[in-house]
């Protein structure tokens, strides 16, 4: 894999997961009266168009991190950076959940941190493309 497509997916494939992730919960969760095709396909575009915007600086400082780790010798193909990608996913949810997390008067033990464990999985499934992506002779750790 480029560099360069590397850092594109890097700025662009956490929120794209992240809000693909974010429409699942939705419509598994949605009413069943209420998962019309117009309903599900407004919040899919929701999701997809809001989550790159709202995401951005996240992302920005996740491709910063990453490609200074893999200047500093970490391999593509190892899972350490897949490990490092689902932390800093991790850390990207929880930042965006933020305002959610100190602002709820509700007891939502489980939803305040649903921003963080989808950031979670979006990070370790990007690190996975990643890994994938990475060039075969590469040495894996």
């Amino acid at each position: 894999m480029k560099d360069s497509t590397r850092v594109g997916l890097e700025l662009l494939g956490l929120p794209l997961l992240a809000g693909l992730l974010f429409f699942g919960f939705i419509a598994v969760l949605m009413p069943e009266g209420q998962r019309g095709g117009d309903s599900l396909l407004g919040i899919f575009l929701l999701c997809v168009v809001f989550a790159p915007l709202v995401g951005i600086f996240p992302s920005v400082f996740y491709m910063v991190i990453m490609e200074f780790a893999f200047k500093r010798g970490l391999n593509p193909r190892s899972i350490k950076m897949v490990a490092l990608s689902g932390a800093l996913g991790f850390g990207a949810g929880t930042l965006l959940g933020w305002p959610i997390i100190i602002s709820s008067e509700e007891d939502l033990t489980g939803g305040r941190f649903l921003y963080s464990f989808i950031g979670l999985f979006a990070g370790l499934i990007l690190g996975c493309i990643i890994r994938w992506g990475s060039s075969k002779s590469a040495n894996v750790p």
